[in-house]
């Protein structure tokens, strides 16, 4: 087991927003900065029910319920105001019109945790509503008070059950680079096809479809052993009259990025192919 390293959490940073388009498929607008972030609070309410037999508490199941999300920044700007919120910011004018009719669109909030030790903790909250702030505003006396506002969301579990996302540099987290280019989504690695179907005198590679991906065209083939790679037009796939050596003549599914799949392992031939 790897050592675990305990840091305390001293700051928070890099707080921004991106826009719910699909909920389907998960997809969100690009990521786009709040404003300097001053404190994040994230207060999940959970509903715990117990069941009582033979005059004894025997079984207990929690549920998770909304999230409350109060965030506290340098400023709000209006640009931010009116995409949270759901206002409208007149191009011309730059006036904001706050209507009642507006609705505060779905959003996913990210940011990340400083940590004594100098290593980040990085988080995306994946569904939520924020409402109207309050306002107050005092005279400026001879000691100047900032007044730095605060907003409220209610935050949900999105309908494939997933609320937030964390990770951590000090549990091996190699991603912070890229953690904000888009709202984090998992990556699914397809497994690799199977029982490696090779004719050297029909020149040509078959295999075993991967569950779920049934479509020819779902696969990719290689000749130079992965270097590059070409897809698949039918299965078993014509890989031309030429020497291979074993492992040279590969099959895997492709990658889609709509989908955040990620190239599938890798089947290999174990046969060499001869040209002629």
């Amino acid at each position: 087991m790897a050592q675990i390293v305990n840091s305390a959490p001293i700051g928070v940073e890099n707080l921004v927003y991106a826009i719910l388009t699909d909920e389907t498929t998960s997809n969100y607008s690009s990521p786009t900065l709040v404003s300097p972030a001053i404190n994040v609070k994230i207060n999940p309410k959970s509903n715990s029910d117990t069941l009582y037999a033979d005059n004894r508490a025997v079984e207990t199941a929690t549920s998770l319920g909304e999230i409350d999300v109060e965030i506290e920044t340098q400023d709000l700007p209006l640009e931010v105001q009116a995409e949270l919120l759901g206002h409208k910011l007149d191009s011309t004018s730059k006036v904001m019109c706050s209507d009642v009719q507006d609705s505060a669109p779905y959003v996913a909030v990210g940011f990340k945790i400083k940590k004594a030790n100098g290593k980040y903790r990085y988080v995306w909250l994946l569904k939520g509503k924020f409402s109207e702030p309050e306002e107050e505003h005092s005279s400026q006396e001879d000691k100047t008070k900032f007044q730095t506002p605060k907003i409220k969301g209610t935050f949900l579990t999105r309908t494939d059950g997933k609320w937030k996302y964390t990770a951590d540099e000090d549990s091996g987290f190699t991603g912070g680079a890229n953690w904000f280019n888009s709202v984090y989504k998992q990556v699914t690695i397809p497994a690799a096809p199977t029982n490696p179907v090779q004719n050297d005198t029909a020149n040509t590679f078959g295999w075993t479809d991967v569950t779920g991906y049934s479509s020819a065209s779902d696969y990719e083939y290689s000749t130079d052993g992965g270097t590059t790679w070409l897809t698949a037009t039918t299965n078993p796939q014509s890989v031309g009259n030429s020497s291979y050596a074993v492992g040279k003549v590969q099959v895997r599914v492709k990658a889609d990025a709509a989908t955040s799949r990620s190239a599938g392992l890798v089947l290999s031939s174990t046969s060499a192919y001869t040209s002629g």
